[in-house]
């Protein structure tokens, strides 16, 4: 959030260990600053090594015409797992890879969520400011008339922990929330389907 409001600023939040090897070669060349959100620890390794890293577009990774859902960083995993969960319960969900949030790419904002029914937003950062928020004024000055609803961090400092899962589930940062909030937000019967919480599997690390 407080990237975004600096003039030029191009802001990023990789995917995985392969976009982390990637970044510092694709920012190199550009004409102004980069903030760059790097990943510490074990997180799902999403990309193939012939995925390229592209700071024109974002990357739709799956479709479906009920629920757009746009990912950042470290809850991308989160969101494919909930793609998953909710497919194979007759939600077809668009999931998103932004790695760029500043400047957003509009035009597969727009066209992936006028395909849609509603809009779901995920990043591992406050629900203000950031992704959602991009998002949101993308819609909003396109006339684009959409149900949205933002995950993200509530308006509190987040405490540590020696696990990130813990955190994540503490603060509805995992696969869970999302799949509760496209249920809701499409009006489905009864409880939402469970989901298993996104995690990394031997050796998938990031060397950040």
């Amino acid at each position: 959030a407080l990237m975004r409001a600096i003039p030029g600023m191009t802001v990023i939040d990789v995917g995985d260990a392969v976009e982390v090897r990637q970044v510092c070669q694709a920012i190199v060349d550009l004409p102004g600053p980069a903030y760059v959100r790097l990943k510490r620890g074990e997180i799902p390794l999403i990309f193939d090594d012939d995925h390229v890293l592209s700071l024109d577009r974002a990357d739709v990774l799956c479709h479906g015409d009920d629920v757009a859902l746009f990912a950042s960083g470290m809850m991308l995993a989160p969101a494919l797992a909930a793609a998953t969960v909710l497919g194979e319960h007759g939600v077809g969900v668009a999931v998103v890879n932004v790695a760029v949030i500043k400047p957003l790419d509009a035009q597969t904002v727009l066209r992936v969520s006028a395909a849609a029914r509603v809009v779901l937003t995920a990043e591992n950062h406050l629900a203000c400011g950031g992704l959602g928020s991009a998002v949101a004024e993308v819609l909003a000055e396109a006339g684009l008339g959409r149900p949205l609803r933002r995950i993200g961090l509530p308006d509190t400092f987040a405490r540590g922990a020696a696990t990130a899962s813990y955190l994540f589930g503490k603060y509805g940062l995992s696969t869970q929330p999302i799949v509760e909030a496209a249920w809701t937000m499409l009006g489905r019967p009864g409880p939402a389907p469970a989901a298993e919480v996104a995690t990394a599997a031997d050796g998938e690390y990031s060397p950040v």
